[in-house]
């Protein structure tokens, strides 16, 4: 009966690895609340803070076969879980019952919670957590993901510009400051094309850093043609400092 009961409700909390289950759930069918064809697990989390969580953690980095719950798969979540207070897993079964049982079987050898089920991907956090230090873990991955993609997106444009005999070649503080004016929303993917690049990057630096600086102005916002904007700026720059 004790194992029956605990097949057939969700995980909250576990204290310890050896501990039992504790709290008091109904079935799962019960605990199904669809929305935007997610699985909410968690009943002491709202819609919107589990959207949030979701949205603020990157790919999955643990998937699971569709031979199940495996005793590799319970050790790598474990570990993973000492890192992050937010994982998501891909489990790549095709019955939707078989994906909610293989997040909560997950979630109860681990001592985690299994916060949501969307598609075939489960969320889950550390036992231990509060909502504060979820929302904290989503907000630190959210932003180094952000970073990495800003920075992938600059190497891509440079690469794709650079030639064999003439290679572009940005000075370190001058991507940081392209980047940050990408994630304040100043610039936009693909916006700076191959000349105003060019340009950029035989503009001496300090004219070149006050320059980016600058473009952070509401303003700016209104400018339609940045890179047209920025390569005749740059020019003039050169042209004075000759």
């Amino acid at each position: 009966m004790q194992a029956q009961a605990a097949a057939n409700s969700a995980f909250i909390f576990c204290p310890h690895p050896d501990a039992q289950v504790h709290g008091r759930l109904g079935a799962a069918t019960d605990l199904r609340k669809q929305d935007d064809a997610a699985t909410h697990i968690q009943d002491d989390i709202s819609p919107s803070q589990l959207r949030s969580l979701w949205d603020g953690v990157g790919k999955p980095l643990l998937r699971v076969g569709k031979g199940g719950v495996q005793a590799s798969h319970i050790n790598s979540l474990r570990e993973l879980l000492h890192s992050h207070a937010l994982i998501k897993v891909q489990i790549n079964q095709h019955d939707e019952n078989q994906v909610n049982a293989s997040g909560q079987e997950l979630a109860s050898q681990t001592c985690a919670k299994l916060l949501q089920v969307k598609g075939r991907t489960a969320l889950f956090g550390q036992g231990s957590a509060d909502l504060s230090v979820l929302r904290q873990s989503a907000s630190q991955q959210g932003a180094s993901a952000h970073q990495r993609a800003s920075q992938q997106h600059l190497e891509r444009v440079w690469h794709n510009a650079n030639g064999v005999e003439e290679p572009i070649q940005l000075q370190p503080d001058v991507q940081a400051q392209l980047r940050f004016l990408n994630s304040a929303g100043v610039l936009l993917d693909d916006e700076l094309d191959r000349k105003c690049l060019r340009v950029l990057s035989q503009t001496p630096q300090g004219p070149a850093l006050t320059l980016l600086k600058g473009m952070n102005k509401s303003s700016m916002r209104a400018v339609r043609n940045k890179s047209a904007w920025l390569n005749s700026q740059c020019r003039r720059i050169t042209a004075q400092a000759r």
